[in-house]
């Protein structure tokens, strides 16, 4: 059995924390409605668009998700232990997902039913572009299905990330038998899998082909499981080498972690405004993830290499976030989405959101010990013989 890394919990904890930070923050129009700094108050352009925005970078954050379930998950194959076999690790996956998901997006579902009474005047477009569309047969049947292509973001802005970890998880060992036979391959593979979703997006923008579903999005993201693979694989070359390096630039390191992780926030405005064609390259999504992808590598590399950082990742507080991780990220937006409704007929939408984040914390750790724990003991049980057992 490979040994769990309590720090990349803690890892896993601040990223949904910080996805539910910017959640609560969009609620806010002036902040939604700024999409660039001309213009803006100084509070703002420094809040929003320089690096301080890591702090609450929601997209940023689930591309951490992508890349630490792909290490998480490569541990199992390349931990000390034996590998299990597929149907074990299949089992144990699905139990792990898909019941928080299921709670996850029947809930939103009946909470629009209950609570959506129209638009929200004093909330941003982003809070009221959810629970616009009616619930049908159809919506039920496809949200219960969980991995085909439909509006995963309509009723929980989330599930369409778990669509895609789950798509991806289904087909994670064959992940790690490139890694294993083929490990120069698995260097390409990751441009290709982008070079292929950008194709598809930029011939559809133009009319050249007509699709209506998000399976090369899968694929683009595929490439970010299969570099947490090869982290796992290399974890110990990666951490003795960085475990090397001198203080003050280990220091410079991290800075530029923090400016990788959000540059989408500030790079193309300040670091491309007068570039001309490298400016429209920047301004491409697949590209922000990819920069971001690299702060996210040096965070992980940062917290298994050193004794200060997981001095502070290991803390209670910090492992308490990381267990209830799954679950906060499941159900902020939901507790949002309900508070917000109920309560800003009578109180300031800034107390309405402080309310929202007390809640989201109360309910997710509901969820993780009435569902993800049991969820974990029964996956645990039904895959008892293998060996070593999948990450919680």
């Amino acid at each position: 059995m490979s040994k769990r890394l309590h720090e990349l919990d803690s890892l896993r904890g601040i990223a949904a924390f910080s996805v539910m930070l910017s959640h609560v923050f969009l609620v806010y129009p002036i902040i939604w409605h700024t999409d660039r700094p001309t213009g803006a108050p100084l509070w703002l352009k420094i809040f929003m668009f320089s690096p301080m925005r890591v702090a609450w970078a929601g997209h940023e954050a689930v591309i951490f998700f992508f890349v630490l379930s792909g290490f998480v998950l490569a541990l199992l194959f390349f931990g000390s232990g034996e590998s299990p076999a597929y149907r074990h690790y299949l089992i144990k996956r699905i139990i792990r997902i898909y019941p928080p998901y299921l709670a996850s997006a029947l809930l939103a579902i009946g909470l629009r039913e209950i609570f959506f009474n129209g638009p929200i005047l004093s909330a941003s477009g982003w809070f009221n572009e959810s629970w616009q569309h009616p619930v049908t047969a159809n919506v039920i049947a496809n949200h219960v299905l969980m991995i085909g292509s439909f509006r995963n973001g309509d009723f929980n802005p989330v599930l369409w990330s778990l669509v895609h970890e789950m798509r991806i998880s289904i087909i994670f060992p064959l992940i790690i038998w490139a890694l294993i036979r083929h490990e120069k391959l698995c260097l390409v593979l990751p441009v290709l899998f982008t070079f292929i979703f950008w194709l598809a997006g930029t011939l559809s923008f133009r009319g050249a082909i007509t699709f209506n579903h998000d399976y090369f999005a899968t694929l683009h993201y595929t490439g970010f499981f299969i570099v947490g693979g090869m982290l796992a694989k290399h974890r110990e070359r990666l951490i003795r080498w960085f475990s090397q390096i001198p203080k003050h630039f280990k220091w410079l390191i991290l800075t530029t972690a923090l400016a990788a992780y959000s540059n989408a926030f500030w790079l193309p405005y300040y670091g491309g405004s007068k570039l001309g064609a490298v400016t429209l390259l920047i301004n491409k999504s697949w590209l922000e993830e990819w920069i971001t992808a690299t702060g996210v590598i040096i965070f992980m590399i940062m917290a298994l290499s050193s004794g200060a950082v997981s001095g502070v990742l290991t803390s209670k507080p910090l492992q308490f976030l990381g267990a209830i991780s799954y679950s906060l990220y499941l159900f902020h937006a939901l507790t949002l989405k309900a508070i917000v409704t109920l309560l800003i007929p009578f109180m300031p939408l800034s107390a309405v959101l402080g309310t929202t984040v007390v809640c989201a914390l109360v309910v997710s750790t509901a969820s993780w010990r009435f569902i993800e724990v049991p969820c974990i003991r029964l996956g645990r049980n039904l895959t008892r013989r293998a060996r070593p057992t999948a990450p919680d």
